[in-house]
């Protein structure tokens, strides 16, 4: 369900958020217990990721991503009600005109949403076992469509870390995206505000080039028997 091109996918092993989320907790002491209701939905959550995309120019008003968190969880409608309630709470005490939650089909799936004035959104779903936020009703109904060319667009072994390889935790960078991002971000400054001469060097098409021309990037973090493991390799891009 992961974005076709993303800039960056970032995925962690749920026992290692749980691990984590238990020793925060744990420091806080009797605070601890008033956060853990609100981090329950971590319970169930066998692995999280979070990926962002550039963003179809004019769908909102802030040059931003977009942006997605996908979680297999052991009880996804569970899961995607907690944070429906969460959210929800946290949306309405912005102050922003509209965050409320409002009902939608998306390619035949049941889906939370709400609109902010600005143009960004969220939306809320759980389908085969995922829980599906996104930023973007687009976003949204590529995931439910299965309509995402992520997995087959990696290399062979990149393939073989993000679906086969039990890692703590993958992460992916595309330097191409990365680039077009910089460079679409580049037109908004120049015209809504004045460029140093630091973001001018780095804004010039050379430098966006050469950050294209890095390709692709796929890292993992392997724990086994005591020993941590640290994987990453580089993709060229197709001349």
């Amino acid at each position: 369900v992961l974005p076709t091109k993303p800039l960056i996918v970032l995925s962690v092993d749920g026992k290692m958020i749980k691990d984590v989320k238990e020793a925060l907790l744990a420091g806080l002491g009797e605070l601890g217990a008033a956060y853990r209701q609100q981090l329950a939905f971590l319970d169930d959550v066998k692995r999280i990721a979070i990926a962002a995309s550039v963003a179809p120019m004019g769908q909102s008003l802030l040059p931003i991503p977009d942006l997605m968190v996908v979680a297999e969880s052991a009880n996804a409608e569970k899961t995607r009600a907690q944070l429906e309630g969460i959210l929800g709470l946290a949306m309405m005490s912005s102050g922003m005109p509209g965050m409320a939650w409002q009902d939608k089909q998306i390619e035949g799936s049941a889906v939370k949403s709400m609109m902010s004035p600005m143009g960004v959104g969220l939306f809320l779903a759980s389908s085969n076992g995922l829980v599906v936020a996104t930023s973007s009703e687009p976003v949204m109904k590529a995931a439910l469509g299965n309509k995402s060319g992520f997995s087959a667009a990696l290399p062979k072994r990149g393939g073989e870390v993000f679906n086969e390889t039990q890692t703590v935790s993958n992460l992916y960078l595309n330097f191409e995206e990365i680039g077009s991002y910089v460079e679409s971000m580049g037109g908004m400054m120049a015209m809504y505000a004045p460029q140093g001469q630091d973001a001018s060097k780095f804004l010039n098409p050379e430098n966006i080039q050469a950050i294209k021309k890095m390709g692709s990037m796929v890292g993992a973090i392997t724990f086994d028997k005591g020993i941590i493991g640290v994987d990453s390799f580089y993709q060229q891009p197709a001349v």
